[in-house]
């Protein structure tokens, strides 16, 4: 066996280099999984306030006589607000959301909404089940899983009652 003969001096600024390396990638690596979590607990803004503030109206207009001013529901009509409204739609998205008040809503009416009332009513209905408006504009056909549009906490400032 033939013997090595290593600078003790050299192995160890390779050692060190290593380990410096190493704590440059952990750093590196941890910041973007510290980035990415943070990320993930922002959910995605598909409306706007403005938006949600004109469907509050058309609520009122249009829905609270049978899902009730608070969104809370009654016996004929599934509440639009609160836990179980989260537990039925959590997994779907807010194209099917659309896509089911404008085939079945309003009960009883001659005619359906405009594809932009149902729009804004589901920007209030998502904002008073704790959504964040952005700047986007909320569309009938925006397709945002539901459960990661709201928070689930609902918004007191959007069950005002109307003045």
């Amino acid at each position: 066996m033939i013997a090595r003969w290593t600078c003790p001096r050299r192995s160890r600024a390779v050692a060190v280099s290593i380990a410096s390396l190493g704590l440059v990638w952990t750093v590196a690596f941890g910041a973007v999984v510290v980035a990415g979590e943070q990320g993930s607990d922002q959910a995605p803004a598909v409306f706007t306030s403005e938006q949600a503030s004109l469907g509050r109206t058309a609520y009122r207009e249009h829905c609270a006589e049978c899902h009730m001013p608070d969104l809370s529901g009654n016996e004929d009509a599934p509440p639009l607000g609160g836990p179980n409204f989260v537990s039925t739609w959590r997994t779907r998205t807010t194209k099917e959301l659309v896509e089911y008040m404008s085939s079945t809503m309003p009960a009883g009416a001659p005619a359906p909404l405009k594809p932009e009332v149902y729009a804004a009513i589901t920007a209030h209905i998502l904002q008073s089940n704790g959504g964040q408006p952005g700047s986007e504009v909320f569309a009938a056909t925006t397709n945002a899983v539901i459960g990661q549009v709201i928070s689930g906490r609902p918004v007191a400032s959007s069950h005002e009652p109307a003045p």
